[in-house]
């Protein structure tokens, strides 16, 4: 999945909290923001940006604006894989939640992305979400027949390689000692030390503290998504 679409680079705001709002001009971003995703427009999934680009459409954000999505996902970058919202529960957007969903499936989204856990919400976006059809529908079968199934992954191979990494970088003093590994760091592939999570878990409270511990591992499946076929990849 590439995300932000089409840039949150130049947001001065959380997203999460209120709605990003960039005046930079469509030209700039075009030749700056816009590129790397324009590398990267073959991508079977993609997510969209809670952020208004003032030059392109000064009244809503991207993952509500028809002019966004036509002229710039799918035109300027040339993105036709399937592309889901960002989470409709985020502060950013405003109205009801069935009016959220509905003004992300005018501008063009394929798919609704809801994460806040509150089922009166998930009913109220469920019920207006419509069952993926057409278009829409051929992307998202696109996208499920692209991915793969991962290859086997030589753990203990990958923690020898991450320790030398770590030994020739000097940043083994990085880690606590009474970590297993170089100093742990051979762990934060396995999450036997949990020291990656821990400190971004503590790093993003710090920073963002309103934010639910359990936000990014609550997200549902939306009902327009048809169950895939027993031939394609679990």
């Amino acid at each position: 999945v590439i995300k932000h679409v089409p840039g949150h680079g130049r947001a001065r705001s959380d997203s999460h909290m209120e709605l990003p709002v960039v005046d930079t001009p469509r030209e700039e971003l075009e030749r700056t923001d816009f590129v790397p995703f324009r590398a990267l427009a073959r991508a079977p999934f993609a997510m969209t940006a809670h952020v208004v680009y003032t030059d392109i459409d000064p009244t809503s954000p991207a993952t509500t604006s028809k002019k966004v999505i036509d002229e710039i996902v799918r035109g300027f970058i040339g993105f036709d894989g399937a592309l889901m919202t960002d989470d409709l529960s985020m502060r950013a957007l405003k109205g009801t939640y069935a009016e959220r969903a509905r003004a992300s499936i005018a501008a063009g989204c394929d798919l609704i992305l809801h994460c806040n856990r509150n089922m009166e919400h998930m009913r109220e976006v469920a019920d207006a979400t419509p069952m993926l059809s057409g278009k829409a529908l051929a992307r998202c079968e696109r996208a499920l027949e692209a991915l793969q199934r991962p290859k086997p992954f030589a753990v203990a191979q990958a923690q020898s390689r991450l320790d030398a990494s770590v030994t020739r970088s000097g940043l083994a003093a990085c880690f606590p000692s009474s970590a297993p590994g170089v100093a742990g760091a051979g762990s934060i592939l396995t999450g036997r030390s949990g020291i990656t999570s821990a400190w971004c878990s503590a790093s993003h409270r710090d920073r963002f503290p309103r934010w639910p511990r359990s936000r990014a591992r609550n997200c549902h499946r939306p009902r327009s998504f048809p169950p895939p076929a027993s031939s394609r990849p679990g």
